[in-house]
């Protein structure tokens, strides 16, 4: 596994939480490039508590998971999306959770909480199964994957807008490398 190399940018972000936590951006150099994050520091007791890492759903920002927590909470732009489209994706939640650990080796911390949201739910859940250091996971609207769905039968959409889907997915993670392509509304 590579290690990450993190580190905070400038000034603290505008924006803060209703409890009035710092919220500072930073970078990690991965092995696909620069992910941009979100750290917000915790409440009283800073330190105790184990931190939260926050993986959103498919194309999702850092932003989307900016939860109140009494922990510290680092959330991640996935590659491709948010402030992150120069790095390359990855296109498994085996590929997405091992970039997770390299964002953690980087931190040092040795114990964490995972927060994930549909895809980040499925990339949460190999971390758990691939990394000691989780303890807990928290699954919100997670998905089996469009593999499982069709597989079952429990596909909604007529073949149409599987494709549909489909063409969204690639076009938001830039599969042929085109800058332009990447700079979506969604990762606004």
């Amino acid at each position: 596994l590579a290690l990450a190399m993190c580190r905070l940018e400038g000034t603290p972000e505008k924006a803060e939480t209703s409890e009035g936590h710092q919220v500072k951006t930073g970078v990690c150099c991965t092995s696909v490039g620069q992910l941009r994050f979100l750290l917000r520091n915790g409440g009283q007791g800073e330190g105790h508590e184990v931190p939260m890492v926050a993986l959103p759903g498919a194309a999702g920002r850092a932003e989307h998971l900016l939860l109140d927590t009494p922990s510290v909470l680092l959330s991640l732009d996935w590659p491709g999306s948010g402030e992150s489209t120069d790095a390359s994706p990855r296109w498994s939640t085996d590929g997405l959770a091992k970039l997770v650990q390299e964002v953690l080796d980087s931190f040092g911390w040795p114990r964490v909480i995972v927060v994930g949201h549909s895809l980040g739910a499925m990339v949460a859940s190999k971390l758990a199964a691939l990394d000691q250091r989780v303890v807990g996971v928290v699954l919100l609207a997670p998905t089996p994957g469009i593999l499982r769905c069709l597989k079952s039968g429990m596909w909604p959409f007529p073949f149409r807008g599987i494709l549909y889907l489909l063409v969204c997915a690639a076009s938001l993670c830039n599969p042929l490398q085109f800058h332009a392509a990447s700079k979506s509304d969604l990762n606004r």
